[in-house]
C-alpha cells in the first residue's frame, strides 16, 4: 500500500522546489520583506507540519519554505539600494551614456534607453528624427524625472522590470561616438533593420508593416486602426512574438519536417534549431528568447514528455527567466501570457483535440482550433484583468489566419534573405507573400469591424 506521502516523488520534489521559489518572488512583489510576518507564517507552518506530517517529510517541507524565503531574498536583491541619479530628480542635468537597445519608434516619437557608466538607466522620449542607433554614445541635457503612475497603471513598476527608474522628456541629444555597444548585437540589429527596410521596398503598406511585426514583433509602424482590429479579433499575439505564436510556428515546422524526416528526435532538434536561427536573426531580444524557449519546451513536451515532466520543464523555464529578472513574474504581461498560453496548450490542447475529433484536420484545421481555444482559455483571466476586454471572434479569426502564418513567414524570410543578394530575385516570392498577407489583413479588418467582435468590461 502506497504511503499518503508518495506525492514526494523526485519529479514532484523538483516541481515544488521551483514553485516555492516562484512563490517567494510573488510574495515579495506585493508584501516586501517583513521579518515579523515571515517568522509568524513560519511558526504556523512548523506547527502544522509537526502535527500532521510524518517526521521524515518535515525536513523536506522545511527546505521548500527556505527556498520560498530565498525567492523573497532574490526579489529584494533585484532592486537597487542606491541610485546616484536620484539626488538630481527635478533638476536640469547633463548625462552621458550608451544607447542600450534598439530605439522604439511610434508615430513621430522614439524612445531610447540610455545606460550610464554606473549601469543606471534613463528612458528618453524624444522626436522621431534624427533617428539614433543601438551603441551610440550620447550626451543628453534636460530635466531628470521619476516615472509617475497613471490611470490605475503602475508605470513605475512596469519600467522597473527593465531596471529603469528615471526618464527625460525631449532633452537635447548629442551623439559623441558611434558603435560603442556589443559588436555581435550591433551587427544583428543592423541586419534586422536592413531586412525590414528591404521588405518595405518590396511590399506596400500595411502588408510590409504586418509581416515585419510578425517576424520581429515590431508594432510601431502598424496603423492604430489596424492594431485595434488585432486586439478586437484576439490576434494581437501574432505581432507580439508571444510563446503562443512561436509555439504554433514550432509545431507547424515539426509537422513539415515530419514529411522529410522519419526520426522523431531529429524532427524536434531540427525544429528547435530553426527557431534558434529565427531568434538570432530577430536580434535575440528578451521577449523573443522567452517566446522561443516556451515554444521549444512545449515541442519537447509534446514529443517526449508525460504531463508531469512537461509541467516541470515549463516551470523550470519560467524559473530560469525569473532568476534572471524576478520582476517579470508580476510586471511583465507578455511573460504571463506566454507562460499561461503554453500551459494551456500543454493541458487543454489534448482535451479540445478529443472534443473536435469529428472535425477534418485538413491543413491542420482541427489542430489550429484546438490550440487557439486552449491558449485563449488559459490567458482569459489575464486579458480581462489587464485589458478589460475579451474577443468573442478570436477562435474564428485564428482558424482563418494561423494556418498560413508559417507559410507567410517562410516566404518573407526567403524574400528578405534574397533581397541582400538582389531585389530583383527577391521579387519571385513577393506576389504570393502579398496575397497571403492581404488575405489575413482583410480577415482581421472584416471581423474587427463586427459590433460583437469583442466584449469590454
Amino acid at each position: 500500500m502506497k504511503s499518503q506521502f508518495s506525492i514526494f516523488t523526485k519529479s514532484k520534489i523538483f516541481l515544488f522546489t521551483m514553485l516555492s521559489f516562484l512563490g517567494g518572488v510573488f510574495y515579495a512583489t506585493f508584501f516586501g520583506f517583513d521579518l515579523f510576518l515571515v517568522l509568524f507564517v513560519f511558526s504556523i507552518i512548523a506547527v502544522f507540519l509537526f502535527s500532521f506530517f510524518q517526521k521524515k517529510h518535515i525536513f523536506l517541507l522545511f527546505i521548500f519554505f527556505l527556498i520560498f524565503f530565498a525567492g523573497i531574498f532574490w526579489y529584494q536583491k533585484s532592486s537597487p539600494k542606491y541610485l546616484s541619479l536620484e539626488k538630481f530628480v527635478g533638476e536640469n542635468i547633463e548625462i552621458s551614456g550608451i544607447i542600450l537597445r534598439e530605439p522604439e519608434f511610434k508615430g513621430v516619437k522614439q524612445k531610447i534607453i540610455l545606460q550610464t557608466k554606473e549601469k543606471e538607466r534613463v528612458l528618453i522620449k524624444t522626436e522621431r528624427y534624427p533617428e539614433y542607433e543601438y551603441g551610440d554614445l550620447i550626451l543628453v541635457r534636460g530635466e531628470l524625472k521619476e516615472p509617475e503612475n497613471f490611470n490605475d497603471f503602475d508605470y513605475r513598476a512596469y519600467l522597473s522590470k527593465d531596471n529603469i527608474y528615471f526618464l527625460m522628456q525631449n532633452p537635447k541629444i548629442e551623439v559623441k561616438e558611434k558603435e560603442k555597444g556589443n559588436v555581435i548585437a550591433s551587427n544583428l540589429f543592423k541586419f534586422k533593420k536592413e531586412f525590414e527596410n528591404n521588405i518595405k521596398i518590396l511590399l506596400p503598406s500595411p502588408e510590409a508593416d504586418f509581416i515585419n511585426g510578425v517576424i520581429f514583433g515590431s508594432k510601431s509602424e502598424i496603423p492604430p486602426k489596424l492594431y485595434d482590429d488585432f486586439i478586437k479579433t484576439g490576434t494581437a499575439h501574432i505581432i507580439a512574438l508571444s510563446g503562443f505564436n512561436v509555439t504554433i510556428i514550432v509545431m507547424f515546422l515539426a509537422w513539415i519536417f515530419s514529411f522529410f524526416i522519419s526520426n522523431r528526435k531529429v524532427i524536434v532538434l531540427t525544429a528547435i534549431f530553426t527557431i534558434t536561427l529565427f531568434v538570432v536573426m530577430t536580434g535575440a531580444s528578451a521577449s523573443v528568447v522567452r517566446a522561443a524557449l516556451m515554444g521549444s519546451v512545449l515541442l519537447l513536451a509534446r514529443y517526449y514528455g508525460r504531463a508531469q515532466h512537461s509541467l516541470n520543464a515549463l516551470v523550470f523555464a519560467a524559473f530560469l527567466m525569473i532568476l534572471f529578472n524576478p520582476k517579470i513574474l508580476v510586471f511583465d504581461v507578455s511573460f504571463q501570457l506566454s507562460f499561461l498560453a503554453t500551459l494551456g496548450l500543454l493541458y487543454f490542447y489534448p482535451y479540445f483535440l478529443k472534443k473536435f475529433k469529428k472535425i477534418p484536420n485538413f491543413f491542420k484545421l482541427r489542430d489550429t482550433l484546438s490550440a487557439t481555444l486552449s491558449a485563449q482559455a488559459a490567458v482569459l483571466p489575464i486579458l480581462i484583468y489587464n485589458f478589460n476586454q475579451i474577443s468573442v471572434i478570436s477562435p474564428l479569426a485564428n482558424i482563418l489566419i494561423l494556418p498560413v502564418i508559417p507559410i507567410a513567414m517562410l516566404l518573407a524570410f526567403l524574400t528578405g534573405v534574397l533581397s541582400f543578394v538582389s531585389l530583383f530575385l527577391a521579387k519571385i516570392f513577393v506576389f504570393p507573400l502579398w496575397f497571403i498577407l492581404a488575405y489575413q489583413l482583410k480577415v482581421i479588418e472584416v471581423l474587427g469591424s463586427l459590433s460583437f467582435s469583442s466584449i469590454s468590461f
